[in-house]
């Protein structure tokens, strides 16, 4: 008889056990999933095109900023210079750049998707 309780009493243990392994199990393959999914969901949305020339836009004048005080005449002839070649008048620029900033998502995507170009565009200056 105790041996007949004790193997009743090691199944009910294993049965627990093999329960127990089975909700982590499903845990893990839960939270593997969440992951997955939370990755795709954050990844960034392409731009349309007329944001892609602001981005360039942006990019450009910001290399330009970095040379020249936002003062200097050199700065104001390029910047129209390169506003010009984008497609914007300075008015348009600025009111593009402000919807931008206005919805604080969009400008994290865009300001991110800047600072990739900015900082792509300084290593092939500094490889080449």
């Amino acid at each position: 008889m105790q041996i007949c309780l004790d193997l009743y009493t090691n199944s009910i243990i294993f049965t627990e056990r093999k329960e127990e392994n089975m909700k982590k199990f499903v845990l893990l393959l839960l939270t593997i999933s969440v992951l997955i999914l939370s990755c795709q969901k954050n990844s960034v949305p392409d731009l349309s095109q007329q944001q892609q020339e602001l981005l360039n836009a942006y990019v450009k004048l910001f290399e330009l900023r970095e040379k020249y005080s936002l003062s200097d005449s050199a700065f104001i002839d390029s910047s129209e210079i390169i506003l010009n070649k984008s497609g914007f008048t300075p008015e348009k620029f600025q009111n593009a750049v402000n919807e931008f900033k206005n919805n604080p998502e969009q400008w994290n995507i865009f300001f991110e998707k800047a600072m990739k170009k900015l900082n792509k565009t300084k290593a092939s200056a500094n490889s080449g």
